[in-house]
């Protein structure tokens, strides 16, 4: 992970759980000692890294590939994650890591679509037929009408309700919603990379 543009003060907040599942959260901040204030107010960035195994685990990190962002400890229900973290994920497969954004699809009002590609996000406001809603399935015919309107992305891929979240490096799929069926609808935090923007479908006029 490049943190090279990220300097300050890194705080640490370490915790293992009775699993010896290991998570790891920092605040940063522009001086020692941190304002109890700062990262509420939005002031310090946050970062969470992704959660592993310590040796002698019952479990091992393998079983969550593929999974989605709540089963991997990076969300969790009922605690909005604050827009000024950024997520530190370790692909599967490669085993690189790289930065991520999430917003709330439900909170936000907007649904998402991941191009073919992994590289872009492109919302859509949930007044739009076939918009896919948090936690609800879209009705097929109008999310199939609603993906065939969608624009190519910017590197001529396609976007789709049920394509993966790619590793940026690799490309192998980081949230594969197709081979974990039942797993798109409950993923209500949309993702997209540090750094990228995160685009916006606007239906051309009537």
């Amino acid at each position: 992970m490049n943190l090279v543009l990220r300097r300050g003060w890194f705080h640490f907040s370490v915790r293992v759980h009775p699993n010896l599942g290991c998570q790891a959260d920092c605040v940063i901040s522009q001086t020692e000692q941190l304002e109890p204030d700062a990262f509420a107010n939005g002031q310090a960035p946050g970062i969470r890294f992704q959660p592993f195994f310590l040796p002698g685990a019952s479990v091992s990190s393998s079983v969550l590939a593929g999974k989605g962002l709540f089963a991997r400890g990076l969300h969790f229900n009922g605690i909005v994650t604050s827009g000024n973290v950024v997520l530190s994920c370790e692909c599967d497969h490669c085993q690189r890591s790289f930065l991520i954004r999430s917003y709330h699809a439900g909170f936000s009002n907007a649904g998402y679509f991941y191009s073919g590609s992994g590289k872009y996000t492109i919302t859509v406001d949930s007044h739009l037929p076939g918009s896919p809603a948090a936690l609800s399935e879209p009705d097929a015919e109008a999310l199939a009408a609603l993906e065939d309107a969608l624009p190519l992305a910017p590197d001529g891929s396609s976007y789709a309700y049920l394509n993966p979240f790619r590793c940026p490096h690799c490309s192998e799929p980081y949230i594969d919603f197709e081979a974990n069926p039942g797993l798109r609808a409950s993923e209500y935090y949309g993702n997209y990379f540090e750094g990228s923007t995160l685009l916006r479908y606007v239906p051309e006029p009537v």
